[in-house]
């Protein structure tokens, strides 16, 4: 497997490995992350929801949160159908919700509607990433301790808060993916809930069904912004990943890169302070000796 090279000088206290997230990523993509060093801070490629290794992954996402709208509604008292957002599909009776999901997708990804992504996992070492993102064995994972950028908190006293400020687009923020069944009790379900309710004390006084279905799209726009990024699908659990996204501010945001596939790839930087790496771990095919000497020099 890898080779561990601690960052910090000895070992590191269990508190904080337990709250690394590893980052696999080739010769080529660290050595740009080096290079990219200013003002104390990296500068991480996120890349954009939709160029991701899974096409299909905003659609899991997206269906996924579609399922939990009934129930949150239940809990909100909401019961007038022309205000449920579960029901915003029907509005057209031609349309599936497959139809409106594509056609609601096509239009988020065509006007910059959505999240950029940079993935990381709770792996520390694990060769099945290695062969998928760490060039299959010749690259590095930087463990990053991302805990400022997750909205779960923890008080003294040990209870959990939620800081859904960290909705803020001027802020990166990090959850942990959900696999399969969002849980009732976990981020994803909870911001949904959060958003739904503040749809529904804005949309009350509305009764034009023109301006109800507008604050509807919306609504829905944001939570798959927001949520979808955080839920796939089980098949991919064996990766135990963890995501920090941002949404950009404005278009002048965006960059544009060439990707493995020969096409084009938008994305935003995000800066994470350098004093967030923790730990470097050489893949399992590198020179340790050498890599490890050049990365201190560099």
């Amino acid at each position: 497997m890898g080779v561990t090279w601690n960052v910090l000088r000895g070992n590191m206290e269990k508190q904080v490995r337990d709250n690394l997230g590893y980052h696999y990523t080739s010769i080529d993509s660290f050595m740009s992350i080096f290079d990219g060093i200013e003002d104390g801070k990296f500068r991480f490629h996120a890349n954009s929801i939709f160029s991701l290794n899974d096409p299909t992954e905003m659609e899991y996402g997206y269906r996924e949160i579609c399922k939990l709208l009934p129930e949150i509604e239940k809990e909100l008292s909401i019961s007038d159908a022309k205000y449920k957002l579960s029901g915003i599909w029907s509005i057209d009776p031609q349309l599936s919700l497959d139809e409106w999901m594509n056609r609601h997708l096509k239009m988020m990804k065509n006007n910059f509607q959505h999240s950029c992504v940079i993935s990381y996992s709770r792996h520390r070492d694990n060769l099945q990433l290695w062969g998928m993102y760490g060039d299959n064995g010749k690259g590095v994972a930087l463990g990053l301790d991302v805990r400022n950028y997750y909205i779960e908190r923890y008080s003294t006293d040990g209870q959990i808060t939620h800081d859904w400020t960290h909705m803020d687009p001027d802020v990166p923020h990090a959850v942990d993916v959900e696999y399969d069944t969002i849980s009732p009790m976990s981020i994803p379900y909870l911001y949904t809930k959060w958003e739904h309710s503040q749809y529904w004390k804005s949309v009350q006084h509305i009764i034009e069904k023109d301006k109800i279905i507008d604050e509807q799209i919306k609504t829905l726009t944001q939570m798959m912004k927001i949520v979808a990024p955080f839920v796939k699908h089980g098949v991919y659990s064996y990766e135990k990943e963890s995501r920090i996204i941002q949404i950009h501010k404005t278009l002048s945001d965006i960059k544009f890169k060439k990707n493995a596939r020969g096409s084009i790839t938008p994305y935003i930087e995000v800066e994470i302070p350098t004093s967030c790496l923790k730990e470097i771990i050489v893949g399992p095919c590198c020179d340790f000796d050498l890599m490890k000497k050049c990365i201190e020099i560099m």
